[in-house]
């Protein structure tokens, strides 16, 4: 959940001219937190994983009673040097799909971290002008001036701090 916050503005005009502005913010720390769940799946298994390295004999497809996954209706032995093969292959991504599926995902309860308080102070003054058709505007303005360590909780990077004091000089005409 995020933090509550408490704020006021302040603008106003000076002159004809010249206006201001300053914003007040407070973040209270964080009160509530919130946990979720994260699912990892394992790393998916290869077909080189079951080799053994002494001997080279692929251990997927030992001991396995391949009558149970024919189901092309000839006997094993009866069937031609390229289908064999292509059967063994196919048995092979078969049994491969089924030690993958017995493999456990990995659930781990992540609990939010609390965010701390600070305070926001930003300050600003603009000065506003028309001469025939052409206004322009001169502004400045200090953000953060309290120089506090600011973190956006909501972000999605809640653990990079925001900027810290940063001065706005900016120029603007309308023509």
């Amino acid at each position: 959940m995020p933090p509550a916050r408490l704020g006021m503005r302040l603008s106003g005009n000076v002159t004809e001219h010249l206006s201001f502005f300053a914003d007040y913010t407070y973040v209270f720390s964080q009160q509530k937190t919130a946990s979720s769940l994260s699912i990892k799946l394992p790393r998916a298994l290869e077909a080189s994983d079951f080799i053994d390295d002494d001997t080279g004999e692929n251990l997927l497809l030992k001991g396995i009673d391949r009558d149970k996954y024919n189901r092309t209706g000839q006997a094993i032995a009866d069937l031609s040097a390229s289908d064999r093969e292509d059967f063994e292959s196919a048995l092979e991504g078969i049994r491969l799909r089924e030690e993958n599926e017995k493999l456990p995902a990995k659930i781990e309860k992540i609990q939010e971290d609390p965010s701390k308080g600070h305070h926001l102070l930003n300050i600003g003054v603009n000065y506003q002008r028309q001469i025939g058709h052409l206004d322009y505007s001169v502004g400045f303005s200090v953000n953060n001036v309290l120089n506090q360590r600011v973190y956006v909780h909501t972000s999605y990077l809640p653990y990079v701090p925001q900027m810290g004091r940063n001065y706005v000089l900016n120029f603007g005409v309308k023509f």
